[in-house]
Formats: structure tokens, sequence, C-alpha cells
């Protein structure tokens, strides 16, 4: 059984954390210029441009909302992925682990009997 195989598989399909670290990294430079209009917005003394600002934050604001909540769902999707990959980890390891002690059993037992007959009571006793 190759279990490398079906590891990389699993790799290939969740979202790597380069990509994760970048959807991070983005929300906080669209974060960081929310507050950087804030800031404009508080010296501004235009009330036509004040409003301007203002509805261009909100705007922005609810952008970064919307995509807060996609992060959010395929960071649950990822997780829930995860967690099916892994029990179907833990079930090929367990089916390894079975099928190598019935492997080791079996060659044991075949090694004493071509050892002849006394090598196989030995071991009982």
């Amino acid at each position: 059984m190759d279990l490398n195989a079906w590891l990389s598989s699993l790799y290939n399909e969740i979202e790597s954390s380069d990509s994760l670290r970048a959807w991070n990294l983005q929300l906080a430079d669209d974060l960081e210029q929310i507050h950087e209009m804030e800031r404009n917005l508080q010296n501004e003394r235009d009330p036509d441009r004040c409003r301007e600002v203002a509805a261009r934050i909100d705007q922005d604001v609810r952008e970064l909302e919307r995509q807060i909540s996609l992060c959010q769902t395929r960071d649950a999707v990822r997780d829930d992925q995860l967690d099916v990959w892994m029990e179907g980890l833990y079930e090929e390891l367990a089916t390894h682990g079975e099928k190598q002690a019935r492997l080791t059993c079996t060659t044991t037992l075949t090694a004493q009997a071509w050892a002849g007959p006394t090598s196989i009571l030995r071991g009982a006793i």
C-alpha cells in the first residue's frame, strides 16, 4: 500500500498555507486602507467630499465583510475536509498495521514450520 500517493493527493486538495497567508495579508491591507480613509475623513473640511469618502468607506467595509465571510466559509470547509481525510488516514494506517501484523505472524509461523515441528512447540512453551 502506498500511503505517500494518498497523502500527496490530500495536500493537493487542501489550500496551501502560502495561499492562506496571502489571503490574510490582503485582508489586512484592505483594512489598513479603510483606516487610512477614516483618518483622511477626519481631516476633510469639504462636506461633499466627506459624504463621498464616507460612502466609499461604507462600500469598502461591506466588501471587506463579504471577503471575511467567504474566508470563514472556506475555513470551515477546509476544516471539514481535514477531519474527513484524517479519519480516512487513520483507517488506512489501522488497516495497514493489521495487514503488517498478519504478515509478520504468517512469516514467523512459516519459518517455524520449515524449522520443524519441535520449534513450533518450543515457541508455544
